[in-house]
């Protein structure tokens, strides 16, 4: 599998023209509706859901009085809590904070159903993603408006994409976890130290930033490799009809053949949606936030900026088939009828036939 230069400029042309050509000669209103419920699927499964609580601070008790205790009293009762020997962790935050047990189990028990509830829309939601993002390739890659036959042809694909994004993801979320505990656990340890002795210790500040900043570092860099894995995975698969495994296998040697043209890629990516960027907050702002109404309306918005996500597709699939035509999408051209042929006149059979009738 070779990989060839790319001229980053030619991809966003052609994937200008094309995606003015497919929208808009002719508009049709049933490919906008089709493509933005795809796009608008697709868009949900990264979709982050979560709620706030209000907790009390403090304990009135029956005399009337509030004990909300003070500055010399912090520290005792975080040592009490972090520190203490009587009774379990729970039972020490209980009596620190003056609450209830059952009200509390309670609450905890409601957060973790909360917990689970957003957990399983969240699977729902990423099943559907790996469904429709092989919908709307076919679709786009075809320049039609189906439902029923992607979804019935590209099940298999859709499934497997599926489960290994549901694999991946999960993995980022343990290591992104693992990776915030041990950096934090130097502050937990001040914490605990300075509840023991009453009082602020001096905090080394260095190691947190040091910690925190390869924390980001290690974050951004993966966040960014799962990007370019979502985006060129599923047409991998779609052009080998292969499972995940082998679709993320064939991106990897792609990575590791051509950094220089994903780097490429990523800046000319960031560099043309800043400018749409820009250009969406400018339409807001002379309309008077007229046009700030429909984008704010999840499926409404999504069709409205529909040329938007539209282009990135095809720039991406104009990237991929220049970077390697083994994985160009695009059917070829059609060829061009010209006029019809004639045979020529059979100029000896007929002076035969007119000699035998002399």
């Amino acid at each position: 599998m070779n990989c060839n230069p790319v001229t980053i400029g030619e991809a966003v042309s052609a994937a200008w023209k094309r995606m003015v050509q497919v929208l808009f000669r002719p508009f049709d209103l049933t490919k906008w509706i089709t493509w933005g419920f795809c796009i608008w699927v697709i868009s949900c499964s990264s979709g982050k859901s979560g709620g706030s609580g209000n907790f009390p601070t403090g304990k009135t008790h029956s005399s009337g009085t509030v004990h909300s205790g003070g500055a010399d009293s912090f520290w005792p009762k975080l040592d009490q809590l972090l520190n203490g020997t009587d009774g379990s962790f729970f039972d020490r935050m209980c009596r620190t904070f003056h609450w209830e047990p059952a009200t509390v189990t309670l609450v905890l028990s409601l957060i973790a159903v909360l917990v689970l509830f957003g957990i399983a829309i969240a699977v729902v939601l990423l099943w559907l993603r790996g469904r429709f993002e092989f919908m709307w390739l076919h679709n786009t890659v075809r320049n039609c408006a189906e439902i029923k036959a992607p979804w019935r042809e590209y099940r298999r694909e859709g499934n497997s994409f599926f489960k290994g994004w549901f694999l991946i993801s999960l993995m980022f979320v343990l290591a992104s976890l693992l990776m915030m505990i041990s950096v934090l656990l130097p502050f937990f340890r001040w914490i605990k130290a300075s509840a023991a002795a009453h009082e602020a210790l001096p905090l080394h500040f260095q190691e947190l930033l040091i910690g925190g900043a390869v924390y980001a570092l290690a974050i951004g860099l993966i966040g960014l490799y799962l990007w370019l894995a979502g985006t060129f995975v599923p047409p991998i698969m779609y052009r080998r009809r292969c499972g995940f495994s082998e679709g993320l296998h064939l991106f990897n040697q792609l990575l590791r053949q051509a950094p220089g043209q994903f780097i490429k890629f990523i800046l000319m990516h960031t560099l043309i949606f800043l400018l749409f960027g820009i250009a969406i907050v400018s339409a807001v702002c002379l309309t008077c936030c007229i046009l700030a109404i429909p984008l704010m309306i999840p499926f409404v918005g999504t069709v409205v900026l529909l040329p938007i996500h539209v282009f990135d597709r095809y720039f991406n699939l104009e990237f991929l088939a220049r970077l390697t035509p083994e994985f160009d999408l695009f059917p070829p051209p059609e060829p061009v009828a010209g006029p019809a042929m004639t045979e020529p006149p059979l100029i000896e059979e007929t002076t035969q036939d007119q000699q035998e009738e002399k």
